[in-house]
């Protein structure tokens, strides 16, 4: 709201050519009411839910690490 006056003021303030500074205010997070559906990945505490087939697929990479790593 106020940055849509500031808008106005600043067209009126170029027809009188002249320049005044304007308050610019920054908006807080609390205002955007869209922020409550962010989450952060340091918001979960709980241990992600794997499939089968997420486990394996993660226990078969984890083989082929430690493959690499007895080759080396």
């Amino acid at each position: 709201m106020i940055k849509e006056k500031n808008e106005l003021i600043k067209e009126l303030l170029s027809n009188l050519k002249t320049e005044d500074e304007l308050f610019e205010p920054d908006t807080h997070i609390l205002e955007n009411p869209d922020h409550i559906f962010n989450v952060k990945e340091s918001d979960v505490t709980v241990e992600k839910y794997l499939t089968k087939e997420e486990r394996a697929k993660l226990e078969e990479e984890r083989r082929r690490q430690e493959e690499r790593e007895r080759a080396m």
